[in-house]
């Protein structure tokens, strides 16, 4: 049998009523669940990370269109895995350039590559203290920073965790 959750299960922990999720399903083609063989849909944990994903984007003023392609982007199939190194370049440049949709897209292109936990612990802490050293020199302001915290502290949150 076919393992994954069931459309009530992935709803409770997505805060998503099942009619959205159906919705999202039918008009995005954003899932693509297995069936039991009763007919229910089995959804599976990048189901899950899909629909956090374009919940977070939305919340961060992307419509919603947007926001699944963004979502759907970071799941390419076989596109090279980037270093940690690369991974917190992405965000700088981002930062750096004060563009709010890619730094979003940098900090959940990471925390899926990696998981959060590993995201946090290898991209997000080394790349503040890295961007802690550039307002300290003076090559970014403290809104840099505030930003870049801001929008990590955000991402992390609304995952749930």
């Amino acid at each position: 049998m076919t393992q994954g959750i069931r459309i009530g299960e992935l709803a409770r922990r997505t805060g998503l009523s099942p009619d959205v999720l159906r919705v999202w399903e039918r008009r995005f083609k954003l899932f693509t669940p297995d069936r039991t063989p009763g007919g229910y849909r089995l959804y599976t944990p990048t189901d899950e990370r899909l629909a956090r994903d374009v919940i977070a984007l939305k919340e961060q003023g992307i419509g919603l269109a947007a926001a699944v392609k963004q979502a759907r982007s970071a799941f390419e199939p076989g596109a090279p895995i980037p270093t940690n190194e690369e991974l917190a370049k992405d965000i700088d440049d981002a930062v750096c350039a004060l563009d709010q949709v890619a730094v979003v897209a940098a900090v959940r292109r990471a925390t899926h590559l990696l998981g959060v936990e590993a995201a946090i612990v290898d991209v997000f802490l080394p790349y503040l203290v890295v961007l802690g050293h550039q307002w300290e020199t003076g090559q970014v302001s403290v809104a840099h920073e505030h930003f870049a915290s801001h929008t990590i502290r955000k991402h992390v949150g609304a995952l749930g965790l």
